[in-house]
């Protein structure tokens, strides 16, 4: 639980909330690994989860009709 609400502390998006409203938070939280390369979700699917990058990379692409892959984003 403590790794959570470190995590959660440092995060800009969860700053304004006190210790108790971060811990409701918390219990909704779960760590979860992906491996180099892998998709999280893509585009035109609904978005049901928040990641919060720990560590790592995390690269938003958008596919173009031609079959190219155009970099978006870059969260490091």
């Amino acid at each position: 639980m403590e790794d959570k609400l470190d995590l959660l502390r440092n995060a800009k998006l969860f700053s304004q909330l006190n210790e108790a409203e971060l811990k409701i938070v918390a219990d909704y939280c779960g760590f979860t690994d992906f491996k180099d390369g892998e998709v999280i979700f893509e585009e035109g699917t609904s978005g049901e989860s928040l990641y919060i990058v720990k560590s790592g990379e995390v690269r938003i692409v958008k596919r173009m009709e031609s079959g190219k892959v155009r970099d978006i984003a870059r969260f490091i």
